[in-house]
């Protein structure tokens, strides 16, 4: 049974100029920290820095989740402020979760935001927990992951953290479901560079080559660097796919030093791009689909992020009559 906490404030208007300031628009939650350890904790919601909590307004008897930052230093407020200042922005679409001001901060648990609860879970268990879906329900599925991101996109972020536990699943009242995309503490500014760093963690599988340093010698500066495109997402929601529609993760990570089934992969596709391989010849993960559908991940997973398949082309792909299986 979620805790009961007294009514939060309503959303403020968003906009182009919205900006959060710790100093100020973050509100001190003395009450809260009485109830907190009573509150449910969301299943696979526990990570390094933050863990979500249902809780329910006392009047509307609404449900929302909280999202806590366990620490209160300088360090982690500009981070959760960063966060929020992003979730905000983009939350105006079906297909992104809601985050509500005002921010909040509890002596014991830190510094809090309000997002939507989800009645679903997240994605990975719906995939896996229960019976196979159906590819019509799977495509339908896909569509709105695309137009989740898409609209992060036009909002001038890439989410940087693209993987099927950072969307949720949304039960209507006719049985169909809602997918909304979660979690904005890895996102960038489009057109800004970022660190190549090395990444031991449950995201890893999802993340496109870029991200990964480089082997030595590097020849400037620059290379231990990657300017942050849509394309970073555009692999991350590849790999949301085969998985989705094979039950399996095609790699580890996308690095052909430390991935054997990564280097097969590539070395396969560099074949199949030039009509020299067929799809008998690809890794086996790849051969219950069409040769179109093919074409398209061999495209999603192109090292080379200009040729990337872009997220519009994605879109019409997976808006296509034909079937996506073999």
């Amino acid at each position: 049974m979620a805790i009961v906490v007294d009514k939060l404030e309503a959303l403020p208007p968003k906009g182009d100029d919205f900006c959060l300031d710790v100093r100020k628009d973050v509100v001190n939650i003395v009450n809260l920290k009485n109830v907190l350890s009573r509150l449910r904790i969301l299943p696979n919601s526990t990570g390094s820095t933050a863990r979500c909590a249902a809780v329910q307004f006392k009047d509307s008897k609404q449900q929302v989740a909280l999202k806590m930052f366990k620490q209160c230093d300088e360090e982690t407020g500009h981070r959760f402020m960063e966060e929020a200042r992003i979730a905000v922005k983009v939350s105006d679409h079906p297909n992104v979760i809601t985050t509500s001001l005002p921010l909040y901060r509890s002596e014991k648990e830190g510094f809090i935001m309000v997002i939507e609860l989800a009645n679903g879970g997240d994605l990975w268990d719906y995939v896996f927990q229960s019976k196979p879906k159906p590819e019509y329900e799977l495509r339908g599925l896909s569509r709105q992951m695309v137009d989740g991101l898409s609209h992060v996109h036009g909002c001038g972020y890439a989410h940087m953290d693209v993987k099927l536990e950072n969307f949720v699943v949304f039960v209507n009242a006719d049985n169909s479901k809602t997918l909304k995309l979660i979690d904005f503490g890895l996102a960038y500014g489009l057109g800004r560079w970022q660190d190549r760093v090395e990444m031991d963690c449950s995201g890893a599988a999802y993340y496109a080559p870029e991200r990964f340093p480089l082997q030595p010698p590097l020849y400037s500066p620059q290379e231990a660097y990657f300017c942050v495109q849509t394309s970073f997402d555009v692999w991350g929601l590849g790999i949301c796919l085969v998985v989705m529609f094979t039950l399996q993760y095609p790699w580890d990570r996308a690095d052909i030093t430390k991935d054997i089934r990564y280097a097969k992969f590539q070395e396969w596709a560099s074949h199949f791009r030039y009509g020299d391989a067929s799809r008998e010849s690809a890794p086996e993960i790849f051969q219950c689909f069409s040769d179109a559908w093919l074409d398209i991940f061999v495209s999603i997973f192109d090292e080379i992020e200009e040729t990337r398949l872009t997220m519009a082309q994605l879109r019409s792909a997976i808006d296509r009559p034909d079937s996506i299986y073999d």
